[in-house]
């Protein structure tokens, strides 16, 4: 007597349950996703200040004893100035158009040697009265 082969294949129940892991799986990873958006967009932001401070200092190294060239900044000034920029270093005239506010303060030396330090702090969003985040940089400049 012939015997009916038996074919080898998953049960309803095994697929099933094959179904649900898998599903649970991927519900964990797609609950991240916000997670993961929103801490790549305070590291571009993080990012973006540091560069514009950079930028900043790079600026008022190139004044000796006049306004610096991008950033009409004062380097031998005692008051704390402004700067609303947008997110790519642009100035800014209104804080409404501005993604970043900057502050720069300077403190000169009595010394012939006239040398200046300071801070610069970049801060994000620019009209926010908290911000969101900010960025510190401690600058030294010697004005021979």
């Amino acid at each position: 007597m012939n015997r009916p082969r038996a074919t080898a294949a998953f049960s309803l129940v095994e697929v099933t349950v094959a179904l649900g892991i898998a599903s649970f799986a991927l519900l964990a990873v797609f609950a991240l996703l916000p997670a993961g958006i929103g801490a790549h967009h305070s590291a571009m932001q993080q990012t973006a200040a540091a560069n514009l401070a950079t930028a900043i200092t790079a600026d008022l190294r190139c004044a000796k004893n006049s306004a610096s060239p991008r950033y009409g900044l004062d380097p031998v000034a005692t008051a704390a100035e402004t700067l609303y920029l947008s997110e790519y270093g642009a100035k800014v005239d209104s804080p409404e158009d501005a993604s970043f506010k900057a502050v720069v303060t300077l403190t000169t030396s009595d010394t012939t040697r006239r040398a200046t330090s300071g801070t610069v702090v970049v801060s994000w969003p620019a009209i926010a009265p908290r911000p969101v985040g900010a960025t510190t940089v401690f600058i030294s400049l010697d004005r021979n």
